[in-house]
């Protein structure tokens, strides 16, 4: 069977050089272990049976979702610098590869959108309770985060779905024709140049800049009014009762939660 050159898999030296191999076969993956052990805290503390809210339903989702990207990434570097080396740079190195990788990218964008999105479904929970008390009543529930929650994925999914149009599995070889191996194809509906010059710049739009631009104005709003929290916590008067205290601190330290998730997001 004949195989096609393809220039650009030269780029794969570049993941072989020493810099690469530190920063991506090292560092990235302890800090990819450092974000999971934090979010496996996370849902270790969420799910118990006195937390269970409209909040912590979606900030266990995030938790979960917020799993995926670190876990795919760093599982394709442990593949390519601790596995598939002895493999000499056979076929089977290069396969490997290139399969795995295609997949485990598409994955990774598609929990990071969701995950982005998520944390403006959990912003915006917050902002009508502080805003809209009587709405949040009514619409800000468990039901409705489910819901959402599925709107999301499968928005997220339908995002990134052209990532999937694989059409084949085409047979490379290197540049000089010794070693040949398989990769997966992209249909000739992406390889259009009009095509993938808004795909993907609508992607990042979508999945990145849209949801940081949603989160920063939340932000502010929450700031606003926990800034407006403080100062009734500190003039109140004698004839406030014990309970209506409690709810009061319990207020601030959730909206003070959501953004302190926010601060950390942007």
């Amino acid at each position: 069977m004949n195989c096609t050159e393809e220039s650009s898999r030269l780029a794969e030296t570049d993941f072989l050089s020493s810099f690469a191999f530190w920063t991506l076969g090292v560092i990235s993956i302890i800090l990819s272990l450092f974000a999971n052990a934090g979010n496996l805290i996370n849902l270790f503390v969420l799910t118990r049976r006195h937390m269970r809210s409209t909040m912590t339903t979606l900030l266990v989702t995030l938790a979960w979702a917020d799993l995926v990207p670190p876990t795919v990434v760093s599982l394709n570097n442990i593949l390519f610098y601790y596995f598939l080396p002895h493999l000499n740079d056979s076929s089977a190195f290069l396969t490997v590869h290139i399969v795995t990788r295609a997949l485990f990218n598409v994955l990774a964008n598609i929990f990071t959108t969701f995950s982005n999105w998520l944390v403006v479904l959990i912003t915006t929970f917050r902002l009508i309770v502080v805003k809209k008390p009587l709405v949040a009543k009514h619409y800000c529930n468990r039901r409705t985060a489910r819901y959402a929650i599925i709107l999301i994925l499968m928005l997220s999914i339908f995002i990134n779905f052209p990532l999937f149009l694989y059409t084949n599995i085409q047979v490379y070889c290197t540049n000089d024709g010794t070693v040949k191996y398989y990769g997966l194809e992209l249909s000739s509906l992406l390889n259009v140049v009009l095509y993938s010059r808004l795909f993907y710049p609508t992607v990042v739009i979508v999945s990145l800049l849209i949801p940081w631009l949603i989160c920063f104005l939340i932000w502010l709003f929450l700031m606003r009014a926990l800034h407006m929290s403080q100062i009734k916590l500190r003039s109140k008067t004698a004839n406030t009762t014990f309970a209506n205290d409690r709810k009061q601190h319990t207020y601030v330290r959730i909206t003070l939660m959501i953004v302190c998730v926010l601060s950390v997001y942007m």
